[in-house]
C-alpha cells in the first residue's frame, strides 16, 4: 500500500490487529492547534508522538503523553499538562482549577505545600503553606511507593505520587509531605483513610483500574492468539530470505511487540530443521535488537535465555553478549533465566 499524505499535519501509517487477530492498517493523524479564543491551526505542527513521555524515569514518574499509535480509539481524550495558578496571580493556601470541554467539566482542588506532623500518638495535617502556581502532575496527588531495606509496599492507583504513609513507614517519622491535588468531594482528612489521585492527565499504564483492562497473556492467548503470530512468522519465513542475524517483529494486541531473533543456521532445504545456534549469529541479532528498541522507543524489554535451548549454546558465552548490547538501555531488561512447567515467573 502506497500512503501519500497531501496535508499539513503529520501522519503515520502502522499495521494493528483487531480483538480477532486480523491484520488492519491504522492512519494517524495529527492536528495542533491553538486555542487563544477560537480554535486555530498552529503555526508549527507537532510531530506525532512514537512512545510515551514521562517527566523522570519511564516507570517512576508520571505521564507527560502517551503515544499516538493507539491502535483503537473509539473516544476523544482531554488531558491536561500545565500548571494551575492562583487567582490573580496572588499566593494563596488553596483553590480550585477546572477544565471544561462543551458540557463537560473536571475540577481539582489545588494545595500550597502542607505536610503531615506527629503530635504524640496522632498525626496532624498542616495548614498548606501559600503558593502562587502548583504543577498539575499525578506526583503531588495522592499516592506513593513507601520502602525501606526490607520492604516495598505502593499505592496500585498511583505509584508516583505523595502521601501514600502505611503504619510500619510511619514509623520512626515526625513529618512527611502531604498530597497538593485534591478533588473538592474528596479531601483528605485523616492519615489512614486514602483518597482518589485527583489530576488532569494521564494514567499510568500500569496503575489501577487502567492496569484491570490491559488483558492478559495466559492459556487463553496461547490458545485463540499465538496461532495468528505463527502464521504470520510461517508466512514472512517463505517469502523472504531469512539472514541469521537478523529480526522479525510482530505486533500483539496492546501494544506488546515481539521480536524473534535469528540466532540458528539455516535450514539446508525446505523441509529440514534450523541448525545450531551460532555466537556471531547471536552477536548481530543483538545488535540490531539494540538498533530496534531505540528506533522504537520501546519501554522494557524481556529476554529468555537466548539461543540455549534447541540452539545448544552455553548461558555463559551468551550472557555477556547480552550485557555488552542491552545492558546500557535506559530502560528495563528483565532475563527470564530459569523455566518451570506450570509456575509463574517471579521478575
Amino acid at each position: 500500500m502506497d500512503f501519500v499524505n497531501y496535508t499539513p499535519f503529520p501522519a503515520m501509517l502502522f499495521q494493528a490487529r483487531d480483538h480477532d487477530d486480523a491484520a488492519h492498517h491504522v492512519l494517524v493523524l495529527r492536528a495542533t492547534m491553538t486555542l487563544d479564543g477560537a480554535p486555530r491551526l498552529a503555526q508549527v505542527q507537532r510531530d506525532i508522538v512514537m512512545a510515551d513521555v514521562h517527566w523522570g524515569e519511564a516507570h517512576a514518574s508520571s505521564t507527560v503523553e502517551e503515544s499516538d499509535l493507539a491502535p483503537f480509539k473509539p473516544w476523544s481524550d482531554v488531558v491536561v499538562r500545565g500548571t494551575a495558578r492562583a487567582p490573580g496571580g496572588r499566593p494563596t493556601q488553596r483553590w480550585d482549577a477546572t477544565v471544561r470541554v462543551g458540557d463537560r467539566a473536571s475540577t481539582v482542588r489545588v494545595h500550597g505545600p502542607r505536610w503531615w506532623v506527629r503530635e504524640g500518638s496522632t498525626w496532624r495535617l498542616t495548614e498548606p503553606l501559600e503558593a502562587a502556581s502548583v504543577p498539575l502532575r499525578y506526583e503531588l496527588a495522592y499516592g506513593g511507593t513507601a520502602r525501606d531495606d526490607t520492604r516495598e509496599e505502593r499505592c496500585e492507583e498511583n505509584p508516583v505520587g505523595t502521601g501514600f504513609a502505611p503504619p510500619w513507614w510511619r514509623e520512626g517519622r515526625d513529618r512527611f509531605p502531604a498530597p497538593q491535588i485534591e478533588y473538592p468531594d474528596d479531601p483528605l482528612t485523616h492519615i489512614d483513610r486514602p483518597i482518589a489521585p485527583a489530576g488532569l492527565g494521564p494514567l499510568g499504564r500500569a496503575w489501577l483500574p487502567r492496569r484491570e483492562r490491559a488483558g492478559t497473556y495466559d492459556d487463553a492467548w496461547l490458545r485463540e492468539r499465538w496461532p495468528a503470530m505463527y502464521k504470520d512468522f510461517r508466512h514472512y519465513c517463505q517469502n523472504h530470505h531469512v539472514e541469521p542475524g537478523g529480526l522479525w517483529t510482530w505486533g500483539g494486541a496492546g501494544g506488546v511487540r515481539i521480536v524473534a531473533l535469528f540466532t540458528q543456521e539455516p535450514a539446508k532445504h525446505e523441509h529440514a530443521n534450523p541448525g545450531k545456534a551460532q555466537l556471531e549469529h547471536v552477536n548481530h541479532a543483538l545488535r540490531e535488537l539494540h538498533k530496534l528498541v531505540l528506533k522504537e522507543k520501546f519501554t522494557s524489554l524481556a529476554l529468555p535465555r537466548l539461543a540455549t535451548g534447541v540452539g545448544g549454546l552455553d548461558w555463559e558465552d551468551v550472557r555477556p553478549l547480552i550485557d555488552s548490547h542491552l545492558g546500557n538501555l535506559d530502560i528495563p531488561v528483565i532475563l527470564y533465566r530459569t523455566y518451570q512447567s506450570g509456575v509463574k515467573a517471579v521478575e
